[in-house]
């Protein structure tokens, strides 16, 4: 069978029987991760972005304005310019024809600013202040998530102080390209000996070949079947020369021989070629067994369509991290100098909540003593106190609850993954993905050393596989992290004893964060890079297409940018079983009915009956009266004194470094200082009184100041 290839082809070929004449040596062929590469170009997406504005601000009520849009890039925190729009004649509502064109990565945070200049007012072609009509800054994700792909703000302008300066619309396309992608399955044929082998695949490029796939090595001739981009193989060319070349693997590769053909040659037909050398024919035939074209989609498909990306959170509160009060330990918190917690959170926590579609949080925390009596050790609590209705809504209120909740629990251990890894598992079944419910959800561990439960972490990744999730794990700190990297399982997969099977499906991802310290960006980008891929092979293995996109109506000549509603799936269903047989089972023990309604509707950290029975026990406690003397020499209530082990009933129970200075005036505890009493939260951290306001004492004297705050 022969090679239709034209003479430009024929030239390339000559060349390339001369042995090992590439960039690369062949030693260095087993190792390189052409695969690699193939995913990432296919995970890049061209986004075309297109701008209309309505009401733009006219300076002159009695001319006309002819407004243009400058498009810029932020690069290393500064804005770049790339581009502008035509010019529109006498008009306020532009709907710009040109547009501009971005290229996406699910894993980086690209910004950009739209400038909207009255061009009459340009001079020079240069744009001026006094010609800005206003602007406003946009990031690629919070578009391609938002309803229909569009989104709507306020022009702004620090120049001239009014507020309705018009509403700049931006909407994005995800640019065609080919979807199609090739599988194949190839096999050596020889006569004699059988000898490992493995098989590269190279494209043609000018006068050299580029490498596009590398195989495992085979001993029984066969390869393991293998897909790739048609546009990665062939630049979507039926004729242009393929190399295949085929090396013995011994101790490094040994070229063997190699053979030229082009996608027509294989296309729908049966393919076998000898193998060359410079000697000439070998002994050796090369057998195309399997050869199908596919669609492939891609991930923002998958959004786009209606996939919800959900993401969950746990974090480390064991012992290992210090006590928060100390300003070495890793939970410290100090308002100037965010902790690598809160730094982790924000950084990937502000690009996955874009693609979450309700923005709420379900946040655990691991290896803590819980209150009233810090007897229970949890490593699956909710650190909103309600393990039943775990969300936190946004980035903002999960760091708030974060500080919060330090003040309430006492960091303890050891370090288990297993329970915070199972909680997301039962979140991953209850959503039941399938082609009409499409959803994935994205567990962000945060952890500062060694794992305690790694077998038993294994076997709750056996589980996870196979379901719609990814595990993203982040290590603060600078102590071992060995068993993170085993968990990463890149090359060796993992394996279950309990289930006596292999995970098979890596889900895992593992990053330490001092890699990144000072660039969030950076520490985004690592840390979500994989998360694509995973969700594409995942739909993939459940044969599961993108749903339908909606496309933006087109009326009157303009873009219309009306929101669509979306099919959004939660957890309720799942969280409501859970609770009514948690009550039930509590109800079996003995508690009375009653009680564990009113506590487990109030919050409860975990689902432990020992720390149910607990809360219902101190909430029948008669409290202390307190009376406190007035200023005035009148009776006022007297401050209930918290004595907490190992601390000094005279300094602040959550920094330890500052002497108590407030009364909390509802309870009358005096428990923490001016400073800490703003993180508290709504309760005392002693006796769990609701706190509406405190009052600060007066040092020059035994008095008060009238100084009264409400407690956030």
């Amino acid at each position: 069978m022969g090679c239709s290839c034209s003479s430009k082809a024929a030239k390339i070929y000559g060349t390339s029987l001369k042995e090992a004449k590439h960039k690369h040596e062949v030693e260095e062929l087993a190792e390189l991760p052409v695969r690699a590469k193939d995913e990432e170009l296919d995970l890049v997406t061209m986004v075309e972005i297109s701008i209309k504005c309505s009401g733009l601000h006219v300076i002159d009520r009695f001319s006309s304005i002819d407004p243009v849009a400058y498009f810029l890039v932020e690069e290393e925190g500064v804005f770049e310019f790339k581009d502008r729009t035509e010019i529109q004649y006498k008009t306020t509502d532009p709907a710009f024809i040109s547009t501009f064109k971005i290229a996406y990565s699910f894993e980086k945070q690209l910004r950009f600013k739209l400038d909207v200049y009255d061009s009459k007012n340009i001079t020079g072609g240069e744009p001026n202040r006094n010609a800005l009509i206003g602007t406003n800054v946009f990031t690629i994700h919070e578009i391609v998530c938002a309803n229909q792909r569009s989104i709507a703000k306020p022009l702004l302008n620090p120049v001239i102080k009014k507020k309705d300066l018009g509403i700049i619309y931006v909407h994005s396309d995800e640019m065609s390209k080919c979807n199609e992608e090739v599988t194949m399955l190839w096999k050596v044929i020889e006569d004699k000996h059988k000898k490992a082998y493995v098989l590269k695949l190279l494209r043609s490029s000018d006068e050299e070949f580029i490498p596009v796939f590398q195989s495992e090595s085979s001993v029984n001739g066969a390869w393991k079947p293998f897909s790739i981009s048609l546009s990665h193989l062939c630049k979507e060319d039926n004729e242009r020369p393929i190399l295949a070349e085929v090396f013995e693997a011994k101790k490094s590769l040994k070229f063997t021989g190699k053979c030229l053909f082009s996608l027509s040659d294989i296309k729908n037909k049966k393919f076998e070629k000898n193998l060359e050398n410079a000697q000439g024919n070998t002994n050796l035939r090369l057998s195309l067994e399997n050869f199908e074209i596919v669609e492939k989609h891609t991930f923002l498909e998958y959004v786009h369509g209606g996939c919800a990306i959900s993401m969950i959170i746990g974090i480390d509160f064991t012992k290992s991290n210090g006590e928060p009060s100390h300003e070495t330990s890793l939970h410290h918190i100090n308002p100037e100098k965010p902790n690598e917690y809160i730094q982790a959170i924000k950084a990937v926590g502000e690009t996955l909540q874009y693609y979450d579609s309700d923005k709420k949080i379900p946040v655990f925390g691991f290896g803590a003593k819980l209150p009233p009596k810090f007897d229970v050790v949890s490593h699956c609590f909710a650190i909103n106190e309600n393990i039943f209705d775990p969300e936190i809504e946004g980035i903002d209120d999960v760091l708030s609850k974060y500080t919060e909740v330090l003040g309430k629990i006492h960091l303890h251990g050891p370090t288990h993954f297993s329970e915070i890894i199972q909680k997301s598992v039962e979140y991953a079944e209850s959503a039941n993905v399938s082609q009409n419910r499409q959803q994935y959800f994205i567990l962000l561990i945060l952890t500062d050393g060694i794992i305690n439960d790694l077998e038993e972490t294994i076997d709750e990744l056996a589980i996870g596989c196979n379901l719609p999730l990814s595990i993203i794990i982040v290590g603060v700190g600078n102590e071992d992290f060995s068993t993170m990297k085993l968990l990463d399982a890149d090359v060796n997969p993992l394996f279950s004893k309990k289930h006596n099977k292999n995970v098979e499906r890596d889900i895992v991802q593992f990053v330490p964060y001092k890699q990144f310290k000072g660039t969030p960006y950076a520490l985004a980008k690592e840390v979500l890079y994989e998360i694509p891929e995973q969700v594409l092979e995942f739909m993939r293995l459940n044969n599961i297409r993108p749903g339908i996109v909606k496309h933006t109506i087109i009326r009157n000549g303009s873009k219309t940018f009306s929101p669509s509603a979306t099919n959004s799936i939660n957890a309720n269903d799942y969280l409501i079983k859970e609770k009514m047989e948690f009550i039930e089972e509590a109800i079996k023990l003995g508690l009375s009915r009653p009680s564990v309604e009113n506590t487990v509707n109030k919050g409860i950290y975990c689902k432990s009956f020992d720390l149910l029975t607990e809360m219902i026990e101190n909430k029948n406690k008669p409290k202390p009266k307190s009376i406190l003397k007035s200023s005035s020499g009148g009776e006022r209530r007297k401050s209930v004194q918290v004595h907490l082990v190992g601390k000094n009933k005279n300094y602040c129970f959550m920094c330890q470094a500052n002497l108590i200075d407030v009364i909390l005036q509802d309870c009358g505890c005096e428990v923490v200082c001016s400073k800490c009493v703003q993180v508290i939260g709504k309760d005392c951290p002693s006796c769990s009184t609701t706190i509406v306001k405190w009052i600060k004492k007066n040092p020059q004297s035994r008095g008060f100041d009238k100084h009264r705050a409400s407690v956030s």
